[in-house]
């Protein structure tokens, strides 16, 4: 729900193993919905999961250009290839007084499936993203994810799996 930030600056930046912005710093709430509707696993071109590198590239969408409070919300499953998520998110908040808040998405025991938009790949079976020939599992990294927000001054909240996978899991 964007209704609790109507009125505020906000902007999107997709990421991977690299990072995209998709709606610079706007206060058109709908530009945002429309951008949010349309994200999927294919918005950045470069797999991976690179935590940290996402963090800096959200923050100078927006650092310069407002004063005051500023909060920076991730929406992630915590997957992170060393990318130093900890020291970013303490560094943003010490040297620029960003808060880094994160939702935590997915399943910390089991993990799940990465969807992909089998519509759009003219599919009627579910399919899903692949490395090497195997199927990609991924899990809520939640011990990363509360270090994270700690280190940015923020929260972290776990949101609870949207579907199970689990029976794939086996």
């Amino acid at each position: 729900q964007l209704a609790a930030v109507a009125g505020s600056p906000v902007a999107l930046v997709a990421f991977a193993g690299s990072t995209q912005q998709l709606v610079p710093l706007t206060r058109n709430d709908e530009h945002v919905r429309e951008a949010l509707a349309r994200l999927d696993t294919d918005a950045v071109a470069v797999g991976g999961t690179r935590l940290g590198p996402a963090l800096t590239a959200a923050a100078e969408s927006f650092v310069a250009r407002l004063r005051g409070e500023k909060l920076l919300v991730v929406v992630t499953d915590g997957e992170d290839h060393a990318s130093g998520a900890t020291e970013v998110a303490e560094r943003l908040f010490r040297e620029q007084g960003i808060r880094v808040a994160v939702i935590g998405v997915g399943d910390a025991d089991v993990g799940a499936r990465i969807p992909l938009d089998s519509a759009a790949e003219g599919r009627d079976e579910p399919a899903y993203l692949q490395y090497r020939g195997k199927t990609v599992w991924s899990k809520l990294n939640v011990r990363l994810l509360e270090d994270v927000a700690k280190a940015g001054g923020g929260r972290f909240v776990p949101l609870p799996p949207l579907r199970a996978d689990r029976a794939s899991a086996a």
